[in-house]
């Protein structure tokens, strides 16, 4: 009720409040308490900054069912492929891990180089990271979505396996 109370308050533009506070109940302890919250523009890449940038946002192509740090799967792999006029490939795992991924647009930097070999990467062009399964992917896309600001990053659930059939063109 006290968060709905802060929010009529606000829309209706009556008394003042603290911007940066949150204030919340514990119902174990039925203790208050708050916490000052601190804008940190290097954790927000890619989000407007002022009032302009904010208007002119297209928050259905961030939002959108392909949104920027998505899992991708065998399902809609190749519908998100054909979407994009190009794209990096980067594999995230050890070199000589199986599968052998089969192209040449695929470039190997395993995971625990990434953040170092970031800038050799596009972050305006659409990513997609593959690994064995996913699980290192999607820790590799949210490293390049949220330190390096890529607008577009998947990781494939799945990983090499089902890479290696869509290039073969097994995919439905």
């Amino acid at each position: 009720m006290m968060q709905a109370h802060i929010a009529l308050k606000w829309l209706a533009k009556i008394g003042t409040f603290e911007r940066t506070m949150l204030h919340y109940f514990d119902g174990n302890s039925f203790d208050w308490n708050q916490i000052v919250i601190e804008r940190n523009d290097q954790s927000w890449p890619g989000f407007p900054v002022d009032l302009p940038a904010f208007l002119n946002y297209n928050y259905e192509d961030y939002c959108s069912e392909y949104s920027s740090h998505q899992e991708l799967n065998s399902n809609n792999l190749k519908h998100w492929m054909e979407l994009q006029q190009t794209t990096q490939i980067i594999d995230v795992r050890q070199p000589g891990e199986r599968p052998v991924i089969i192209s040449n647009h695929v470039k190997l930097i395993p995971l625990e180089q990434l953040e170092a070999k970031a800038s050799d990467l596009r972050p305006e062009i659409p990513t997609l990271l593959v690994c064995a399964s996913g699980y290192r992917s999607k820790i590799g896309a949210d490293i390049l979505f949220k330190k390096f600001g890529f607008a577009e990053v998947k990781s494939l659930v799945g990983g090499a396996q089902v890479l290696n059939e869509y290039l073969k063109g097994e995919m439905p």
